[in-house]
């Protein structure tokens, strides 16, 4: 079978027509490719762009940026506490030149009507709470010279003196001549002991001391010399009821002889027990001492001590 021209030219423009379709499908695919190809590298360049080779060094700096800062925070704060030690090293030299500005200059105890009651040996279960009440009922003050032992057997009524604004001192633990007098020291040590006691209960630092049987013939200079090592205030007294020694009243006569026979010539101070018998005969003295116009007066550790000579 031949071909006519007319069959001749329908192959040529059919091949025509392949060819062009062969070319179109060569080129889309390189355009892929090419496409894919500047796509990757983009994608690497991104990379790059996003951490360069100098982000070591980037972050080395960052690093330091962020470190510098706390330094001068530590730096700061070391100024900032040093600062503060110092205000209040400064504020704490100010307390004190105030607190010694603002302190009672001794004084003498008052000479006229004005009765010192004081009270040795307690507290007392039962006797303490009515010397107490009675004080109170008669709007007298007075200072309590407290053993250790007896202390701690009634905080209660400890705290309740000190409530009720009378004044606390110590005269003690063991109240034997044979063991607080051994020495200066054991005689301070067992001082020191009761004051921390009264501390301890009531938050009161006393400095009021009396020693067991008064100060003659115990408390020599070297005795003497402790004391005011300790700055420890003793306290004796002038007038002895002597109510440790009777069973009855007769001791609240003894006192208001003692009493008429100073009053106006020396200061009145006052020794009693905290006992049952003192107790149950106290409100005699003071209605005589309210009667008579005196004033019944808490020692303060600002007074000058009244010592035996």
């Amino acid at each position: 079978m031949t071909n006519t021209p007319r069959k001749r030219h329908q192959l040529n423009r059919r091949g025509k027509r392949a060819l062009l379709s062969l070319a179109v499908t060569l080129l889309l695919i390189i355009i892929l490719f090419k496409t894919g190809s500047s796509t990757r590298d983009l994608e690497v360049k991104n990379a790059h762009l996003q951490d360069p080779p100098h982000s070591n060094m980037q972050n080395s700096q960052d690093k330091q940026m962020t470190t510098a800062p706390n330094k001068q925070k530590d730096r700061k704060a070391k100024l900032n506490s040093a600062e503060s030690t110092n205000h209040e090293q400064l504020l704490s030299k100010l307390n004190s030149k105030m607190k010694d500005a603002v302190k009672p200059k001794t004084i003498h105890p008052e000479i006229g009507k004005v009765a010192y009651l004081t009270f040795d040996d307690g507290p007392h279960t039962t006797a303490s709470d009515e010397i107490l009440r009675l004080l109170d009922k008669y709007h007298a003050k007075a200072t309590f010279f407290m053993l250790e032992p007896h202390m701690m057997q009634n905080q209660n009524i400890v705290k309740r003196m000190v409530d009720n604004g009378h004044t606390v001192g110590v005269h003690g633990v063991t109240h034997s001549v044979s063991k607080i007098y051994q020495s200066p020291e054991s005689f301070t040590h067992e001082m020191k002991q009761a004051i921390q006691s009264i501390k301890k209960i009531t938050g009161v630092e006393t400095h009021l001391i009396r020693a067991p049987y008064g100060s003659v013939p115990y408390i020599t200079p070297a005795y003497k010399k402790a004391i005011d090592k300790e700055k420890m205030i003793l306290w004796d007294w002038n007038i002895d009821s002597e109510d440790w020694k009777v069973a009855n009243s007769s001791f609240v006569q003894k006192v208001m002889q003692q009493v008429h026979n100073l009053s106006g010539n020396r200061p009145l101070v006052i020794l009693l027990h905290e006992k049952p018998n003192t107790a149950a005969h106290l409100e005699k003295l003071l209605q005589y001492l309210q009667a008579s116009g005196y004033e019944m007066k808490a020692i303060q550790e600002y007074i000058r001590p009244i010592q035996f000579r």
